[in-house]
C-alpha cells in the first residue's frame, strides 16, 4: 500500500517550542521510567515523545505538522525537508512507530530488549531535533 501526501495542518514557528517542550517531558518520563525497568511505560512515553519531536521538527523546518490519526504520515512530512539530518530522524521515528501498535495495543508483553531499541531511538531522535532548535 503506497501512502499519499500527508494530512496536514499549517502551525506557526514559534508554537514548535511547545511540541519540544512537551517532547523533552515525555523524554523525562520515559529515563525515569527505565530506571524503573517498566518497560511499558518506556515504550509508550518513547513513543508519544519521538511522534512530539517529529511535530516539533516539522513546524520549524515546515511550519506544518500531521494532523491524521496515522502516525506513519509524519515520516514523509520529515522527508520533505530534504537534508541528511532529515533522512536520519525519519529512520528513528520510522523505528518507534513501527512498534506503536503491538505496544499500545498487542497481546505480547514489551521486552527488555524492546524497551531498550525504543528508548535509544527516542534520544537519537531527541538529539537530531534539538539541533534544529539551537
Amino acid at each position: 500500500m503506497t501512502r499519499g501526501t500527508p494530512r496536514t495542518i499549517a502551525v506557526s514557528r514559534p508554537k514548535a517550542a511547545v511540541y519540544l517542550q512537551r517532547a523533552q517531558n515525555l523524554l523525562k518520563a520515559m529515563n525515569e521510567a527505565e530506571g524503573r525497568t517498566n518497560t511499558d511505560a518506556v515504550a509508550a512515553t518513547g513513543i508519544q515523545a519521538a511522534i512530539a519531536f517529529a511535530d516539533a521538527f516539522t513546524i520549524t523546518k515546515l511550519g506544518l505538522r500531521c494532523r491524521g490519526h496515522d502516525h506513519q504520515e509524519v515520516v514523509g512530512l520529515i522527508s520533505r525537508v530534504g537534508t541528511e539530518g532529515a533522512a536520519n530522524l525519519g529512520a528513528n521515528v520510522q523505528t518507534v512507530l513501527n512498534r506503536k501498535s503491538e505496544v499500545e495495543y498487542g497481546e505480547r508483553a514489551v521486552s527488555s530488549g524492546d524497551a531498550t531499541r525504543i528508548a535509544r531511538a527516542v534520544r537519537e531522535i531527541g538529539e537530531l531535533v534539538a539541533t534544529e532548535f539551537q
